[in-house]
């Protein structure tokens, strides 16, 4: 008998004192796409890269949101900014949103929104993909493809 309350005791106590760990499928898509971004964090920039070889600006949003989310996202910037999805004024993105540089009709860039005020990219050739903050690249508009 007392070895079957020490048993019991011994339960109560690591119930209580071990920490719930979230399971994958609690973890948000746009977390997804932020922990997926950071991982191509120094790939080399490489125009009309879409792979770990090497990325452009869309290539690197494109691999991120179909490897993360399994969004797939059409290949250009200017594609990718026509997308059905829900416009959101630059000051309100949150992380896993796409901020775009210049039209919806005509965008020049695209990048990942990462929360904090940073975004990664992959910005010119001879450069890699890298964190920035927002406010030094101003993005024009921004939109949300995953809820």
């Amino acid at each position: 008998m007392k070895f079957f309350i020490a048993v019991i005791t011994l339960v109560v106590v690591l119930t209580a004192t071990t920490p719930v760990q979230p399971t994958s499928a609690a973890v948000s898509k746009q977390t997804k796409i932020v922990q997926e971004a950071k991982k191509t964090i120094g790939v080399k920039y490489k125009t009309g890269g879409t792979t770990t070889k090497g990325f452009d600006c869309s290539g690197l949003t494109q691999y991120v949101y179909k490897k993360a989310v399994n969004n797939k996202l059409p290949r250009t910037s200017q594609q990718q900014a026509q997308v059905k999805a829900k416009k959101i004024a630059v000051s309100k993105v949150k992380a896993g949103d796409l901020l775009f540089y210049g039209s919806e009709k005509a965008a020049y860039h695209v990048a990942v929104c990462i929360g904090n005020g940073q975004m990664i990219h992959a910005p010119k050739p001879g450069d890699k993909v890298k964190v920035t903050a927002i406010k030094y690249y101003k993005p024009t508009f921004a939109k949300r493809v995953v809820k």
